[in-house]
């Protein structure tokens, strides 16, 4: 190392910490408020929803997050598939789906507020 280089070095430790940064301060995307990342009501529609993953896997996890609070409020879940059931019967298989597997106990005041958002309609994919 040069006397040049020593002299350059140590004029740059020399400085203080806010020369090295910018004036203005950046700004980054991913990073947001609360406020900015409200959640406005959605819909999922689940396909399939008569199969085996739905049953033991997405309903208990989404009634999971509903208990927690952790869906928007408003959410609404739309089941679709080839069986004949009507909302209600809807209903009733995903409650004991939910009763079977959910890692959160059920209960009738939970449910019925997750049920509020659970639809059916009847639907296949060599029939639209």
């Amino acid at each position: 190392m040069t006397d040049t280089d020593t002299h350059v070095h140590s004029e740059v430790w020399s400085q203080p910490f806010d020369a090295w940064t910018s004036a203005e301060e950046s700004v980054n995307p991913l990073r947001s408020t609360q406020a900015d990342r409200a959640v406005v009501p959605a819909a999922m529609v689940i396909f399939g929803v008569s199969g085996d993953l739905t049953s033991r896997k997405l309903m208990p996890a989404l009634y999971d997050l509903a208990v927690d609070s952790s869906l928007p409020e408003g959410f609404s879940i739309v089941g679709v598939s080839h069986r004949d059931w009507s909302d209600e019967d809807f209903r009733e298989k995903m409650r004991e789906a939910v009763t079977a597997s959910a890692r959160t106990p059920v209960t009738d005041e939970g449910w019925q507020s997750f049920a509020n958002g659970l639809s059916y309609v009847r639907g296949d994919f060599n029939d639209p």
